[in-house]
This record gives structure tokens, sequence and C-alpha cells, in this order.
């Protein structure tokens, strides 16, 4: 190596931007990871009827997501870039396992 900048390790900038990383990103994952405890919970307390309507319902949505997510990797690979892309999807899943439920539910 020619100079001291060259060198292998992390840097101390390194460190600092990996420590502000899992500062911001720790509060997120660990508010996520309570609202799935709170709805496996909410899920586990139900009767079965509500179990199973759930769960249809959460199918639907997941399906939906997931289809949405190929066509949007389809169109991203066409050149169509979105900046709320996620968002879409998101919506498209959380919607249709809503309107799943309320469809399912009036049966």
């Amino acid at each position: 190596m020619e100079s001291e900048l060259d060198t292998a390790g992390p840097s101390r900038g390194d460190r600092a931007r990996a420590r502000a990383y899992l500062l911001d990103f720790t509060p997120a994952m660990a508010a996520y990871v309570v609202c799935i405890v709170a709805v496996v919970r909410g899920l586990c307390r139900s009767d079965e009827y509500a179990q199973l309507l759930q769960f249809r319902a959460l199918a639907v949505g997941f399906a939906v997501g997931m289809v949405g997510c190929v066509v949007v990797g389809m169109l991203a690979l066409a050149g169509l870039h979105l900046t709320a892309t996620p968002w879409i999807v998101f919506g498209a899943g959380m919607l249709s396992w809503a309107v799943a439920a309320a469809v399912i539910a009036r049966r």
C-alpha cells in the first residue's frame, strides 16, 4: 500500500455510518415485530370462523401483493421506474386483504 489512506480495514467513518444505520433501523424493526406479534395474538384469540375468514383474506392479499411485485419488477426491467413502487404494492396487498375480508364475511 502506498499511503495510510489505503488500508484494508474499516475506518472510523464506516463504523459511524454503521452505528447511525443501526440506530435508525433498530426502532423501525422493533415496531414491525410488535405489529406482527399483535396480529398473531389477535388471530390466536379469535374464534375459528374469524380465523378462517382472516386467513382466507390474508391469502388473497398476499397473492395480490406478490403478483404486484412481479408486475412492478417486469415494468422496472422494461424501463419504468416509479419512486412510490413499494407503497403501490403494499397498498394493493392491504386493500385486497380488506376487500377480500369484507366479501368473504358477506357470504
